[in-house]
């Protein structure tokens, strides 16, 4: 789903956008930047700052667009809800040392965080190899044939579905979206009506515990939003209306005992279970929400059969979804508790 990168501030020199074609190749890591790749950041952003500072002195026909992305950055970085995939790294899991070089807080980062491309220069490549890193390093000149944007293309263009993907391969999925969060949100209007909640358990709790297992973060909290079973109509009599918030208080306390309970035993992380009253119907969609993505996962989260195999569902990095996702969590609760 997503794909991670470090970036070397040598890549903006000037020298290197003189070649043919290298402003198309950096205007498409950033495209992909937009999208479903991640910048992956040293725990105080110098390397961000470095960025920052070989743009400027870039002529302005090359700096011009630039300097509005690293803008764009920054503000991803104060508000934490990315325009742009950044991540800052644990200052626990990586650290580095005052005055370091370039090329070894690049690589520091790297090995701290495991990404699918380091982008160097030519001359950090040799060193880098020449000190026996063995990592997957590549040169921005030649993005648009890398393994890192083929990667990026093949998950937001021909993902297949999840039950078509060897187990492996859909975990390795779930860890790429929840990794670098602290949080996570699971958005599904079925499970209110406390069916089947053993199913939804089992597949939110694979997801969790890979979150866990894989973290680079401190996992904090999950919140499970979902919605209330039935609707009310103005029409109904206070009877009708009565015995159908009977129905939905049932409804709840078996979402919170056979869903919300059972996680809360099996995980060190906070479960928080969210019911809604969904009076306009806006909740139907079901997705999985970290602080770099939001992914649309059509088919619920009913994710395997009783014998752990995947079932018929599709993941999507949907990127419109931010605001609808905010009118959800912002549906007033049940009051039938």
């Amino acid at each position: 789903m997503l794909v991670y990168a470090v970036v070397s501030p040598s890549v903006f020199d000037a020298e290197h956008f003189e070649q043919p074609g290298y402003r198309d190749q950096v205007a498409l890591f950033f495209r992909g930047l937009r999208s479903n790749a991640v910048l992956l950041l040293d725990p105080g952003a110098t390397l961000l700052d470095d960025i920052e500072s070989t743009v400027a002195k870039l002529p302005i026909k090359f700096r011009q667009e630039l300097e509005i992305r690293m803008t764009d950055l920054r503000k991803s970085i104060k508000q934490k809800q990315p325009i742009f995939n950044v991540v800052k790294l644990d200052s626990s899991k990586c650290s580095i040392a005052p005055n370091q070089s370039m090329i070894k807080r690049c690589t520091t980062v790297a090995i701290a965080a495991s990404p699918d491309a380091v982008f160097l220069s030519g001359d950090e490549i040799e060193e880098a190899k020449s000190n026996g890193k063995s990592l997957p390093m590549v040169r921005m000149g030649e993005y648009s044939r890398t393994e890192f944007e083929e990667l990026r293309r093949y998950f937001m263009e021909d993902l297949p579905p999840v039950d078509q993907l060897d187990p492996v391969v859909f975990d390795d999925l779930i860890i790429r979206v929840t990794r670098f969060s602290v949080w996570i949100r699971v958005y599904d209007k079925q499970i209110g009506k406390g069916s089947s909640v053993s199913n939804f358990r089992r597949g939110i709790q694979r997801i969790l515990e890979l979150w866990q297992a894989n973290a680079h973060f401190h996992p904090e909290q999950v919140e499970i939003i979902t919605a209330e079973c039935e609707h009310f109509a103005e029409s109904e009599s206070d009877y009708a209306a009565e015995q159908k918030r009977n129905r939905i208080r049932e409804c709840n306390e078996r979402v919170r005992t056979l869903l919300a309970n059972p996680l809360r035993s099996a995980l060190s992380v906070t479960v928080k279970i969210s019911i809604k009253q969904d009076c306009d119907r806006i909740f139907h969609a079901r997705h999985l929400q970290t602080q770099t993505v939001a992914v649309l996962v059509d088919r619920g989260f009913d994710l395997q059969n009783d014998r752990g195999d995947l079932r018929r569902n599709f993941l999507k990095v949907d990127l419109g979804s931010q605001c609808h996702l905010k009118e959800c969590r912002g549906l007033a609760d049940s009051d039938c508790e």
